[in-house]
C-alpha cells in the first residue's frame, strides 16, 4: 500500500536488554521516566499522556497525534520515526524504531503477555512517576480499565515545530534516495570498464591504459561519500537488497564515520 496513511496516537516504544540478552524492565522504566520528563517539557500536558507495561520489557508511551498537528500522508510512519528519534535523542535514550512502518501492529491495552503472564496495563503520567516498579508489576497481574486518550486536542507550537521538521527531513531523505537509486547496471557515472578493471584486473600490455582510464573516470566523483554510493551501488543490485534500504544503511555507515572523524577516533577496523 503506497496511498496516505495516519495514525490517531504517536506512540514510543522503549524496550531494554541487559549483558545477557535478557529482558531489563528496571533500564525500561529508567529510560521511560526521562522520554516522560522530556515530553512534559515539550509542553504536552499530563492528560494526554498514557504511558503501558507491555508486561515483560518495556514500556509504551503515547498522545495524540493532533497535538502534533499531525495529518494524514504518504510518508506519515517514515515523519513518525523521525520525529520521536528527535525526541528519544534529547532525552538521551534509544527507542525501538522498527515499529514506525504502515503495518506494524502494537499490542493492545489490557492483553495478556504469553509468557510473562503479566498484563499491558495503561496507566496516567502522573501515575507513572509515582509509582516505582514492583508496584507497576503487581498492577499488571490484572487488567485494568482506564478511559481512552480523547483525540480531540488542540496543537501545541513545539510539539507541532518538531513535527514540521521530521517531515521535511522525511522529504530531504525520500528525494536524495530517489537520487542515489542504483539503475540495473549499478550507478552510470562509473564506466563499464572501470568495473571491469576493479573486477578482473587487466592483462599485461593493457595494464597502465585501464588504470589511467579507471582513475580518470572514479576522480570525477565530487566526495568520497558519493563515489562510496557509487561503488556500493552494483553490489546492490547484484545481491537483490532494496535500493532504499541499502541507501539507510550506507548513509547511517558515513554518518558514523564523519562522527568519529569530528572527535578524532576513526581508525581502520580489521576485516570481518
Amino acid at each position: 500500500y503506497r496511498g496516505e496513511t495516519y495514525s490517531p496516537l504517536i506512540v514510543f516504544d522503549i524496550d531494554r536488554k541487559d549483558a545477557m540478552k535478557k529482558p531489563d524492565p528496571s533500564g525500561a522504566y529508567r529510560d521511560t521516566a526521562r522520554l516522560l520528563v522530556v515530553l512534559l517539557e515539550l509542553g504536552i500536558p499530563a492528560d494526554c499522556i498514557y504511558v503501558s507495561f507491555s508486561g515483560s520489557k518495556g514500556f509504551h508511551i503515547e498522545f495524540p497525534s493532533m497535538l502534533a498537528g499531525a495529518m494524514p500522508g504518504t510518508n506519515f510512519p517514515e515523519t513518525q520515526k523521525a520525529f520521536c528519534s528527535m525526541i528519544a535523542a534529547e532525552a538521551g535514550i534509544e527507542i525501538d524504531t522498527s515499529i514506525y512502518s504502515t503495518l506494524h501492529s502494537l499490542r493492545a491495552p489490557n492483553s495478556r503477555h504469553e509468557e510473562s503472564g503479566l498484563y499491558k496495563v495503561p496507566m496516567t503520567a502522573e501515575e507513572f512517576l509515582d509509582w516505582d516498579l514492583s508496584q507497576i508489576k503487581t498492577l499488571a497481574a490484572k487488567p485494568r480499565p482506564l478511559a481512552p486518550l480523547s483525540f480531540n486536542r488542540e496543537t501545541i507550537n513545539a510539539v507541532w515545530e518538531l513535527w514540521r521538521h521530521a517531515g521535511q527531513m522525511t522529504r530531504d531523505n525520500t528525494q536524495r534516495r530517489q537520487q542515489n537509486t542504483p539503475s540495473v547496471r549499478g550507478d552510470p557515472r562509473i564506466w563499464d570498464a572501470t568495473w571491469q578493471f576493479l573486477i578482473n584486473g587487466a592483462p599485461d600490455g593493457e595494464r597502465a591504459v585501464a588504470i589511467f582510464k579507471a582513475a580518470s573516470n572514479l576522480a570525477h566523483f565530487e566526495s568520497v561519500d558519493d563515489l562510496i554510493r557509487a561503488l556500493l551501488s552494483r553490489g546492490v543490485m547484484l545481491c537483490g537488497l532494496p535500493p532504499g534500504e541499502a541507501v539507510g544503511h550506507i548513509d547511517s555507515a558515513l554518518r558514523r564515520a564523519a562522527e568519529a572523524r569530528l572527535l578524532g577516533q576513526i581508525e581502520f577496523p580489521p576485516e570481518p
